[in-house]
């Protein structure tokens, strides 16, 4: 147990940071119609899709049991490990977004949104997370390898779900407990973030690329 918690802790914390998804769930926490129903149903499809995500890979770990596979998803990780590095250099040097698609989304621009139909955009939210998904990826396929009993795979299955879910999660229920000093918190963090997004997006990249490059040279 040990030795997998050693490999899937280091992989969910990276997956955790998601300056994207937090600061789109903020946006949403700061809108006037039903903005905790959205956000719910927001994190509702993103879990969806992260049990889709996580069922695939599983059962490709199952597969797993000739070196030739094993040294294939070692591959994988080269593979995940380049993804982020691209993504690292790309948030550097694209330039500032203005926020338009959040607008979209939330409906100023064609229409009010129903809570409801915000359980496809967490799918595409999800989907579009990719520095949290090649993260997720791996931690679940350890998981699925590992020879721990069934029980002790699905509780440490919710350190990676509970992970990627986090930059929804806190918000959402700091809004619920505490809203007046939430929202002061929250639009305090949204104007950092629009100020630092590229900085941290790009540091995590980076720092979580040469991870995932370690395991695919040298990991077991």
């Amino acid at each position: 147990m040990s030795n997998l918690l050693s490999s899937i802790i280091p992989l969910s914390i990276g997956a955790a940071f998601s300056p994207t998804v937090l600061a789109f769930t903020l946006v949403l926490l700061g809108g006037k119609k039903a903005p905790r129903a959205r956000a719910a149903f927001m994190i509702l499809g993103m879990f969806i899709m992260l049990v889709f995500i996580a069922l695939t890979a599983g059962s490709v770990s199952q597969a797993a049991k000739s070196e030739g596979v094993k040294q294939f998803l070692k591959l994988l990780d080269i593979v995940f490990a380049l993804m982020l590095f691209y993504l690292g250099v790309r948030s550097l040097i694209k330039k500032p977004s203005e926020g338009a698609s959040s607008s979209r989304l939330m409906g100023h621009n064609r229409g009010e949104i129903g809570p409801v139909r915000f359980i496809p955009i967490g799918f595409a939210v999800m989907l579009t997370d990719i520095s949290s998904i090649v993260l997720f990826i791996p931690a679940i396929r350890d998981i699925g390898l590992s020879s721990v009993g069934t029980p002790a795979k699905l509780f440490v299955a919710g350190i990676p779900f509970t992970a990627v879910l986090i930059p929804a999660l806190v918000p959402l229920f700091a809004d619920m407990i505490a809203p007046v000093t939430a929202g002061g918190a929250m639009k305090a963090i949204n104007t950092w973030l629009a100020r630092h997004n590229r900085v941290v997006t790009g540091g995590v990249s980076f720092i979580f690329s040469a991870f995932l490059f370690w395991r695919g040279v040298w990991g077991s």
